[in-house]
């Protein structure tokens, strides 16, 4: 299901608890022109759509309607993983460096 960028910005403001004037200037834009991305009358262009996705460390993909959510989930299979690259790590450190950890 696509979204429209009007329904992911409004989500957005009321997740992070922001106003649109917040939201715009944080970004560097007017606040007429986030009320009009959040009505439907208009969407940002490049620079505004990289502005959000540098003042906010959220995917653009996020934004673009790509993917449903933009917070980072540790899960166990993540826990698992980091797990396996601290051992690999430790054991090459042990073998090859000769230093216990």
């Amino acid at each position: 299901m696509e979204r429209e960028f009007k329904d992911i910005l409004t989500d957005f403001l009321k997740e992070n608890g922001l106003s649109q004037s917040d939201f715009a200037r944080k970004l560097g834009a007017k606040p007429d022109s986030v009320n009009d991305w959040e009505r439907g009358k208009a969407k940002p262009d490049y620079d505004n759509l990289r502005a959000m996705v540098t003042a906010f460390e959220a995917p653009a993909e996020y934004f673009l309607g790509l993917i449903e959510n933009y917070r980072f989930e540790f899960t166990a299979a993540v826990a698992d993983c980091a797990i396996f690259w601290k051992n690999l790590l430790k054991h090459l450190i042990n073998r090859y460096f000769y230093i216990k950890i």
